[in-house]
């Protein structure tokens, strides 16, 4: 699941990174981190220090605090699937529900 989680993130500094335009030395510069190391979060590599990803994914404009945020419009159709991080059970309906008190 972190794994899956780390990819999630790491894709959306990528695309979001490509988006605005930037290169990948200037986001590491702005974010001050090496080129190493972005490209690491940007793989969802294990073992970066999570203050380091969130700073990168700040400098690169992804919003990590709004609830409906809004992928980069060249977001991959994986990014929409459900989540590998909940069980299928969870998106199949199984019955209606009755909610007419």
């Amino acid at each position: 699941m972190t794994r899956a989680v780390l990819r999630y993130l790491g894709e959306m500094i990528r695309l979001s990174r490509r988006e605005s335009g930037m290169t990948a030395q200037e986001l590491a510069r702005r974010a001050g981190i090496s080129r190493t190391t972005l490209y690491n979060i940007e793989k969802g590599r294990p073992g970066t220090d999570v203050g380091i990803a969130v700073e990168a994914a700040l400098a690169a404009g992804v919003n990590l605090f709004e609830a409906r945020q809004r992928p980069p419009s060249g977001a991959l159709e994986s990014l929409h699937a459900p989540s590998p991080m909940f069980p299928r059970r969870i998106y199949e309906n199984r019955r209606p529900v009755f909610d007419d008190f």
